[in-house]
């Protein structure tokens, strides 16, 4: 959904997206681990990616 609005607005937004089915993946075997009572303190780390548009260009001459 933020992609589709980046892409509409003019100039187009530069965006940093990341994977919404990695996010859900990680966050459900966190919740299990608790449930499973394996709680545990780990931080993970989801890399964006950065999708270039006008919006960060140099202004036009």
């Amino acid at each position: 959904m933020p992609e589709e609005l980046a892409e509409r607005q003019s100039p187009r937004l530069t965006a940093a997206t990341g994977s919404a089915r990695e996010l859900g993946t990680r966050a459900m075997e966190l919740v299990l681990a608790r449930v499973n009572g394996r709680a545990t303190d780990q931080i993970t780390l989801l890399a964006p990616v950065l999708t270039f548009r006008e919006s960060c260009a140099p202004p036009p001459r």
